[in-house]
């Protein structure tokens, strides 16, 4: 049985439901959507949303459900000075969530690997794109990043964590 996506429909409605709330302080403006989780649980999961602030380089996050609260207040951005954190609108020409996901799952799949864990990332590079890191039962680390708008992988990478910095 195939899984069915709610994750871009829902993103969009805690935006909406963050933006338009008392406790919300615009600071800056969002740059990027972040979840975390095992996979089978993936449309489950509340977004944590990403504001940047250029005027200060920091950024502030917040979680909306089940209520509305900061997760970090003017944290430091980890980029180097010179990369710009780029604004992210989020568009109604969005290819499906679904679609993407399971472009990422098949990937995995030929490359024989089986996920343990997903981080998905909405940010905004040249073009929005999803950005899906698995962690796998070998202990492998699979990023591969998507174009939110044609479905294009745009980069995979495969690292082994038992070798990682070695």
């Amino acid at each position: 049985m195939r899984q069915e996506f709610k994750m871009l429909t829902k993103l969009k409605e805690q935006l909406k439901k963050l933006t338009s709330s008392k406790d919300f302080k615009e600071s800056g403006y969002l740059c990027s959507a972040f979840v975390m989780c095992v996979p089978k649980e993936v449309d489950e999961q509340n977004w944590q949303f990403d504001f940047y602030d250029p005027k200060k380089d920091k950024i502030t996050s917040y979680h909306v459900e089940p209520e509305i609260k900061k997760v970090n207040l003017e944290e430091d951005v980890f980029k180097d000075e010179k990369t710009k954190v780029n604004e992210l609108k989020i568009e109604k020409n969005f290819v499906d969530f679904k679609k993407i996901y399971e472009l990422a799952i098949q990937t995995l799949k030929e490359e024989c690997e089986t996920p343990n864990k997903t981080i998905i990332l909405l940010q905004q590079m040249e073009q929005p794109i999803w950005n899906l890191t698995f962690v796998t039962d070998s202990f492998k680390l699979v990023n591969i990043k998507i174009d939110a708008v044609t479905s294009k992988i745009l980069d995979n990478k495969k690292i082994d964590l038992l070798n990682w910095g070695t």
